[in-house]
């Protein structure tokens, strides 16, 4: 039993996060820079319950472990050939980097940043003095160092 819940909740998340892609994208795919921001928010509605991130965490960590990421929470679309243990761990810290700028300049102030970025095409160093109220300079390091933290 515990495994048709599990499936029809990663059903339920996945669902989710391709409706948010929906509403918050439209017609417009963005492009592959702001990756890691329409996959944050994606799987930041998709995570509501909470129970997201913890399934994210062991993929994160061997990402982090074994080198594969760069230590910046701007991450680009992932290659095709990527391994899907490494596409799930970017997939984690972009969720990890959206939950962060939402907890620290909150939820309205993370999703004004999303519109700047994704569907205004701002920089995010603008954006990010207009939206969050913060360099983006120190947004991005607050939050990359909240991503270590997380998966540690």
């Amino acid at each position: 039993m515990k495994a048709g819940v599990d499936r029809d909740h990663g059903r339920r998340n996945l669902l989710t996060h391709e409706f948010t892609h929906v509403l918050s994208l439209g017609d417009d795919d963005g492009d592959d820079r702001d990756w890691w921001l329409s996959e944050g928010l994606a799987e930041y509605v998709a995570d509501r319950g909470g129970d997201w991130t913890p399934a994210r965490l062991p993929d994160v960590r061997r990402l982090i472990r074994t080198g594969g990421w760069d230590g910046t929470i701007t991450l680009a679309a992932p290659p095709k050939d990527l391994p899907a243990s490494d596409r799930r761990g970017r997939y984690g810290i972009a969720l990890l980097a959206v939950t962060c700028l939402a907890r620290h300049y909150g939820e309205d102030r993370m999703l004004a940043f999303f519109t700047a970025v994704v569907r205004n095409r701002a920089e995010p160093a603008a954006a990010a003095l207009t939206t969050l109220g913060a360099g983006w300079p120190t947004a991005t390091a607050f939050c990359t160092a909240e991503v270590r933290n997380r998966a540690a």
